[in-house]
């Protein structure tokens, strides 16, 4: 599961329940997630802010100049994650 993270996702509290359910089925070992910085947030502090996310610098893909290189690193970082099974 890809968390799209940015500061309005984590200030929708609607979402808040369905992270909720997420996180736990991936205690559960029923799914991997990743969170995909999308935009500048303070996911961090988050309820998967203890994720390793995309990019792997935790810099944003809408604050780098190169976009495009960003992409490629959530899409590797994406394919990495579906090959771990808990």
């Amino acid at each position: 599961m890809a968390l799209l993270v940015s500061s309005e996702f984590l200030a929708d509290s609607e979402l808040d329940e369905v992270v909720k359910q997420v996180l736990q089925r991936r205690t559960e070992g029923r799914c991997v997630v990743v969170p995909v910085l999308l935009g500048a947030a303070d996911w961090k502090s988050s309820r998967f802010g203890s994720l390793q996310p995309v990019p792997r610098d935790g810099v944003p893909s809408r604050a780098r100049k190169g976009r495009d290189w960003a992409w490629v690193e959530v899409d590797e970082g994406l394919s990495q994650a579906l090959k771990y099974r808990p």
